[in-house]
């Protein structure tokens, strides 16, 4: 099992990385997700290379497929073609992509949330 609270130095005294316990309770108290994702909600929706229609399509995908979120900023619409305006940058197979805002959702993976049963983890 991955013990977090040996990685980042608490359970060594490494204080290089700047750990203490208030870093560990900020960490019991705030979930940090590891990833955000853009999950396609329409059908027959198209990654682009630019927030824009006429950006030169990347794929097209249907509900369910997702995609690593690059940035939670929003893309402005070049072109007046996304209905909603806006488009969330994506990761499409190591290439920035853009996808429509108005056909997909955001949502982050599982929590990773250091706990005082991390914490006595120290002591195996």
């Amino acid at each position: 099992m991955y013990n977090i609270a040996e990685n980042i130095g608490i359970c060594d005294g490494d204080t290089s990385t700047g750990t203490d316990i208030n870093m560990l309770l900020t960490f019991i108290i705030t979930p940090v997700y590891a990833t955000d994702y853009a999950e396609i909600t329409g059908t027959t929706v198209r990654v682009r290379s630019t927030p824009s229609t006429s950006g030169t399509k990347l794929g097209t995908y249907d509900s369910g497929a997702k995609f690593v979120l690059k940035t939670k900023e929003l893309s402005k619409d070049q072109g007046g073609g996304c209905e909603s305006g806006y488009w969330y940058q994506v990761d499409h197979n190591g290439t920035t992509g853009y996808i429509c805002t108005a056909y997909a959702r955001i949502y982050s993976d599982t929590p990773v949330v250091i706990t005082a049963e991390a914490k006595s983890q120290c002591d195996d």
